[in-house]
């Protein structure tokens, strides 16, 4: 499973409290709530890369 933007908006959305975390912070959340190894960059970290 890959985490991305839409699905760390909608964890800000449903978490409240969460909302304050970064990006980063965010996906390693995902990434142990899914079970999957790792800190869930593998897509990159977000920052600074143009789209």
């Amino acid at each position: 499973m890959i985490v991305d933007d839409a699905h760390l908006r909608g964890l800000c959305e449903l978490a409240g409290p969460l909302a304050s975390l970064d990006r980063a912070q965010l996906a390693e959340l995902a990434a142990e709530q899914t079970g999957r190894p790792g800190r869930g960059r593998a897509q990159g970290s977000g920052r600074g890369l143009p789209r």
